[in-house]
């Protein structure tokens, strides 16, 4: 028989957003195809915050994040954007975000 996963956290709404541990925000955005949302986060950096992977191109997704950031980090420095790989889910806002909230980009 197989064992389902459990998951150490209740599931959260698109564009909101989940401190897992100290300085780690889960934010989770939803996707406008088969694959429904996407995982992304926040994490807290001496002096500002790293962004890990950026969602996908859309208006929806360009919202949330506004929101997010101005809730979680505020006028805090975003010092770095850090893309894991090239999928539209995972890159697809990499050179969107603000003037204010453009820090180094890794890919």
């Amino acid at each position: 028989m197989a064992t389902l996963p459990e998951y150490p956290f209740e599931r959260i709404d698109y564009g909101a957003t989940l401190e897992v541990a100290p300085g780690i925000h889960w934010v989770r955005m939803q996707l406008p195809f088969a694959l429904n949302h996407v995982n992304l986060w926040l994490l807290e950096e001496d002096g500002g915050w790293a962004i890990v992977d950026t969602g996908y191109n859309d208006e929806t997704t360009r919202e949330h994040w506004t929101a997010a950031l101005a809730r979680i980090a505020r006028e805090r420095l975003v010092a770095q954007r850090i893309v894991t790989h090239f999928h539209p889910d995972h890159c697809g806002l990499a050179g969107w975000f603000p003037a204010e909230r453009r820090a180094a980009l890794s890919m």
